[in-house]
């Protein structure tokens, strides 16, 4: 398949009478979608956009929020999305960062007007900016390609299947790389997106709209498993991020949940491995194997490096991208199994020496929400005068839970130089930032408190 048949404006001829898009009482056709967004291109024609061509979006999971996102790229532009969660000055920080001075937040639908022919594009044409979910303090932006996100979808539907009249809610900000995957993965197969009603429960939008696929991060899956729904329209839900507790792995297959896990980054486009439909169970405590179009190795340290079609092209805001072989550095540590499934153990810059011994936060936290013991278990160092640092862990659980049971299975589990020295509850003004866990505010909260 070459990406020169590139599927943007094809899939929405193609599919013109299926539906794109339903949101609340809302249903819209691919043809409908396409009306729209080329209503829309004069609009951004119009735009103050200089010559780097960025043109910001905030990117609220909506109708008018899509319409905007491909009538951004269609018109040759590049869209650089935006959470729509940030503050005003966070905003303008981020696009300041990477000179992009046009923020297009169009929230109304556009009258039948004129329609503008969308430019000739390139497959190799820049498309979108992504913000890294903040594991530091400077976001990295992250720029793709159409071919990166053609064959992000590509591979993604090679391994699970999607279909016409198959509906995939988006659960994800499309902001993050796996919220917008989820548009060009259905746009490649003619299936629809369904918007999120946040009014109602993630269960209620799974049936209210006969679902087929959804996209989860550990704490929705877990919102997921607190009601007994049988859900018959389910085929795929794919559940991403690389310590899901073994538990809720298990919980959802005994469910009949059709769960399958997978390991990706912004810089990949989103997915890189996942699991298929009829692997074993045990193979669901792993990240599963490679996705096509990409390629994979571990270092001597075990860090996993990557490469492929859909790598991104370049950060606008950083040098670093990838080394002489062209390989990218995760700055995730894995290991492969005999049949080719990878298993991520944690971050290379989460680890820390204590006592002369590696220490991997991510393998305590996995151990412990495994438990059913905690809800949330978040691991840091803290130095310490005898072994440098020692671990520290911070615990959320939904029901009242002593101590001294989290320092008995740490006792059970795990050789005494991984036991967190110290244990807290997690602070009532603690808030992951993004998707992603925030270390920096408990390393913060520590070094005011203790």
């Amino acid at each position: 398949m070459l990406a020169e048949k590139f599927f943007i404006k094809e899939s929405f001829e193609k599919f013109a009478y299926k539906t794109f898009l339903i949101g609340g009482d809302l249903s819209l056709t691919y043809a409908d979608t396409f009306n729209l967004i080329k209503q829309t291109i004069p609009v951004v024609h119009n735009l103050p956009v200089r010559e780097n061509r960025f043109v910001g979006i905030v990117a609220s999971s909506s109708i008018h929020t899509i319409v905007n996102i491909f009538a951004v790229i269609l018109s040759g532009n590049i869209a650089v999305l935006l959470s729509d969660k940030e503050p005003e000055s966070r905003i303008q920080e981020l696009i300041g960062s990477i000179d992009c001075r046009t923020v297009f937040d169009k929230q109304s639908l556009p009258a039948d007007t004129d329609n503008s022919s969308e430019k000739m594009l390139s497959p190799e044409n820049d498309a979108t900016v992504i913000f890294s979910s903040g594991s530091t303090h400077t976001p990295k932006a992250i720029l793709h390609t159409f071919s990166n996100h053609f064959y992000s979808a590509v591979g993604s539907n090679d391994n699970i299947e999607l279909s016409q009249g198959d509906k995939w809610l988006l659960s994800l900000p499309l902001f993050h790389v796996s919220g917008l995957s989820i548009l060009f993965r259905t746009l490649l197969a003619g299936a629809t997106v369904v918007l999120q009603d946040r009014s109602l429960p993630l269960s209620e939008n799974i049936e209210k709209y006969s679902v087929t696929h959804l996209s989860l991060v550990e704490s929705q899956l877990h919102e997921l498993l607190q009601t007994d729904n049988q859900y018959e329209n389910l085929k795929s839900v794919l559940v991403g991020g690389s310590k899901i507790s073994h538990s809720l792995i298990a919980q959802a297959f005994e469910n009949k949940i059709p769960i399958r896990t997978t390991y990706g980054s912004s810089e990949m486009a989103s997915q890189i491995t996942a699991t298929a439909e009829n692997d074993p169970f045990a193979k669901l405590y792993t990240s599963g194997k490679l996705l096509s179009y990409r390629e994979l190795t571990l270092a001597e340290d075990g860090e996993i490096l990557v490469r492929g079609e859909t790598l991104f092209k370049r950060y606008l805001n950083v040098d670093i991208t990838v080394d002489n072989d062209g390989w990218f550095h995760t700055s995730d540590i894995g290991s492969i199994d005999s049949d080719g499934y990878l298993s991520v153990i944690g971050r290379k810059d989460n680890m820390f020496v204590s006592g002369g011994e590696n220490i991997y936060p991510e393998e305590i936290e996995s151990i412990l929400q495994s438990s059913n013991l905690l809800t949330t278990a978040i691991v840091i160092e803290k130095e310490d005068e005898k072994f440098g640092y020692i671990p520290v862990l911070f615990y959320d659980s939904s029901n009242k839970v002593e101590i001294e049971s989290i320092q008995k299975l740490l006792k059970n589990k795990l050789p005494k130089f991984k036991r967190p020295k110290e244990i807290y509850e997690l602070p009532k003004n603690y808030k992951p930032t993004g998707i992603k866990i925030d270390r920096n505010f408990l390393r913060e909260w520590l070094q005011k408190n203790y």
